[in-house]
């Protein structure tokens, strides 16, 4: 349930980012039940992992500000860069993730391995060269441009447009280089001698370690009662949480009961049904 909601999240981002209103005027931009699902969904997933909020605050801020972005405007190029930071955590080992449908044993390292590398080694060495490869890539778009700021320059000599672009070059290649090299030099995958007893441990112990963390928590987060999915989960919170909030700071803690019950009745509405078919097409699949 939580990633068919999620796919529909992402099919609708998608085409309205494919095909947004034709009109720039902010106030003739139609908003209808895409627009609404994409600000209620994009909302309820910032409550969600801290990891992965950030695509989906970018995308709520820019529905919340300009209704439906449009090519040309900012919104529009921080929501397709929220849509393929969206893809990309798909693969990564969070709770709602659909990698969590293959064995675990399988995918789950590997997941872990390849996030793991790249955090503590991609990331350092792309942040050491970002000052060059930002200069580099300036100078490069300043050659090439003829106007800046609707100032019209004087075109750039084809030797200084060389140069930049052959600089710009080196410098990307020299970042990829620097990167293969460090991750070839820190790999810690174990050279000859007999292989880990357990499939978890095939990469590292301590990748192993982390993956049965991330499985463990994926377990206790969708094996907990009265489990909410995004974009669900904001119905507990503005029907329960909040007034539990007041209810405390008045004193009346005799009302926490009537607010489990209510906790209950929102699942058994909301939740319980569409999850019942679901649960059928699951099965319908092992008949």
């Amino acid at each position: 349930m939580n990633l068919l909601m999620l796919f529909v999240y992402l099919v609708t981002l998608a085409y309205c980012v494919m095909y947004p209103p034709e009109t720039t005027s902010l106030g003739d931009r139609p908003f209808g039940f895409g627009g609404v699902y994409i600000l209620i969904y994009s909302l309820a997933a910032t409550l969600g992992e801290p990891a992965t909020c950030l695509p989906f605050l970018l995308v709520f801020l820019c529905f919340a500000i300009s209704r439906s972005p449009v090519p040309g405007e900012t919104s529009y190029s921080l929501t397709l860069l929220a849509i393929l930071l969206n893809i990309l955590q798909l693969h990564l080992p969070y709770p709602s993730s659909p990698i969590h449908l293959l064995p675990p044993r399988d995918i789950l390292p590997l997941s872990t391995f390849l996030l793991d590398g790249f955090t503590a080694i991609s990331v350092p060495v792309i942040l050491f060269f970002a000052p060059l490869l930002i200069i580099s890539s300036y100078l490069l778009s300043s050659a090439l441009v003829d106007t800046f700021l609707t100032i019209n320059l004087k075109p750039a000599p084809m030797e200084a447009r060389t140069m930049f672009l052959s600089f710009c070059a080196f410098v990307l290649l020299l970042t990829i280089t620097s990167l293969a090299f460090a991750i070839l030099s820190s790999s810690q995958l174990t050279q000859g001698g007999s292989g880990p007893t357990d499939s978890w441990d095939r990469y590292s112990s301590r990748v192993g370690l982390q993956s049965r963390r991330v499985f463990v928590r994926t377990v206790a987060k969708y094996s907990s009662p009265f489990y909410f999915p995004v974009p669900f989960n904001l119905l507990p919170l503005i029907l329960v949480r909040i007034p539990q909030v007041f209810v405390l700071l008045f004193r009346k803690s005799e009302w926490a009961t009537s607010f489990k019950k209510l906790e209950m009745a929102l699942w058994s509405v909301f939740v319980l049904p569409l999850s019942c078919v679901l649960a059928g097409f699951w099965l319908w699949g092992y008949v």
